[in-house]
């Protein structure tokens, strides 16, 4: 996973790096994340992630030490 302070700016890193475009993912709702996705092989994926501006506080810690 690449974590972003946005997910626009997480998203825009991967793609300029690797040089290919992220599909739209999904939210994590307990997590209050948001993500897009590059499919890799065998159900493997790299994952862009951010906290969600839209989804409420989280109740517990989000992945990724995103509340920092």
């Amino acid at each position: 996973a690449i974590a972003g302070e946005t997910l626009a700016e997480a998203q825009k890193h991967v793609e300029q790096n690797l040089g290919v475009a992220l599909q739209p993912g999904g939210t994590h709702d307990v997590f209050a994340t948001h993500n897009a996705l590059l499919g890799l092989e065998d159900g493997l994926y790299l994952e862009a992630i951010a906290t969600n501006p839209d989804a409420a506080q989280p109740q517990r810690p989000r992945w990724f030490d995103l509340d920092r």
